[in-house]
C-alpha cells in the first residue's frame, strides 16, 4: 500500500492533520505517533517532529525514511506541514537548502524529488494569506474556524492578560492565542465540569462535538494539499 509520511511540529498539529483527513476525505488509517511503522496497513504516517522548520529537527527523520527506502517502498511522498510564523522566506531557503544537502531537485514551488530514489517531498506552510505571502500559525487557523456561538472563557482571557499587563506581568501573544484555543476547546465546546475530562475532554474528541467549521474557506488550500497526497 502506498503511502505518505506527514511531518508537524507538535502533537496538536497532528491531531489536527489527522481530524482533517478524517473529516474531509473519510479516511481513518492514519497513524500519529513518534515512531511509526511504516509496514503497517495505513494512509498516512503523522510524526511529530517536537519542533519547527528547523535542519536538525527534520534532516534525520527524512534522511531515515531515504535510508530505507530499498525496504519501504510504500513510502512514496513526504509532506512537511509547518507554521509559517513571520519568517516564511527564511523558512524556505532553509527547507531549499536542506533538499539539496539531501540530493533531492526542486520540480515545483516548495516541491522536490529525489535524484536516485522515487521520493518526492513537498512543504506547507500554515498562516494567514497577506498579500503575496503567509503569517501565523494553527491557533491563528484555529481561531477563525471556531464554530461555537459560546466563546466566553477563551474571550475572557483578554481581560485576564490585561490586569496581567497591568502588573507587568502579560502572556506574550503567541501563548495567549494558544492558552485562548486550550480554553475554547476544553471549556467552551465541552462543560467546565465535565466528569472524567482528563478522558473526555481532549482536542482530539473537540471535533466530535461540532465545535470547528472544517468547511471555513481558510482550510481550502491545506485541504488541497492533503488531496495531493490521496
Amino acid at each position: 500500500m502506498s503511502k505518505s509520511r506527514i511531518f508537524v511540529e507538535g502533537t496538536s498539529d497532528a491531531t489536527f492533520i489527522r481530524q482533517l483527513i478524517k473529516k474531509k476525505f473519510g479516511i481513518e488509517s492514519v497513524q500519529v505517533e513518534s515512531t511509526v511503522d511504516e509496514d503497517a496497513e495505513c494512509l498516512f504516517d503523522i510524526d511529530p517532529i517536537g519542533g519547527n522548520l528547523s535542519e536538525p529537527a527534520l534532516r534525520e527523520p527524512i534522511r531515515n525514511v531515504i535510508n530505507r527506502m530499498p525496504k519501504h517502498k510504500n513510502v512514496n511522498t513526504i509532506a512537511i506541514i509547518v507554521d509559517a510564523d513571520n519568517n516564511i522566506d527564511d523558512k524556505r531557503i532553509l527547507f531549499g537548502q536542506l533538499m539539496t544537502e539531501l540530493e533531492f531537485q526542486c520540480i515545483a514551488p516548495d516541491e522536490y524529488q529525489h535524484a536516485r530514489e522515487n521520493l518526492t517531498v513537498k512543504c506547507f506552510f500554515i498562516g494567514i494569506k497577506t498579500g503575496d505571502s503567509v503569517v501565523g500559525e494553527l491557533e491563528d487557523i484555529l481561531t477563525l474556524i471556531r464554530k461555537s456561538e459560546t466563546t466566553h472563557h477563551a474571550d475572557c482571557l483578554d481581560k485576564w492578560n490585561e490586569c496581567l499587563n497591568a502588573k507587568d506581568k502579560p502572556f506574550n501573544a503567541k501563548a495567549l492565542k494558544k492558552l485562548k484555543t486550550y480554553f475554547y476547546w476544553r471549556f467552551d465546546i465541552f462543560k467546565s465540569n465535565q466528569s472524567n475530562a482528563k478522558e473526555n475532554c481532549t482536542f482530539e474528541k473537540s471535533f466530535d462535538k461540532d465545535g470547528w467549521d472544517l468547511e471555513h474557506p481558510i482550510l481550502e488550500e491545506l485541504t488541497a494539499f492533503l488531496a495531493s497526497l490521496v
